[in-house]
């Protein structure tokens, strides 16, 4: 599963009012802010977690 960022390259900042949507397959949710997490995980890495935070569904392909 892909994390993707609709309209948006990844990196870029969001100006305040920004609608800000993630695809995850066919689905486009909606939210008020993305909280990014960053940690390493047991074998070193660092793992990213990205959360959308008050996640609406406003697509569906299927």
């Amino acid at each position: 599963m892909q994390l993707t960022p609709v309209g948006h390259p990844a990196g870029l900042t969001f100006e305040p009012g920004t609608i800000l949507q993630v695809r995850i397959g066919n689905e486009v949710y909606q939210g008020t802010q993305i909280e990014v997490l960053r940690y390493r995980n047991h074998g070193g890495k660092t793992v990213f977690r990205l959360q959308l935070v008050d996640a609406i569904l406003v697509e569906d392909a299927e």
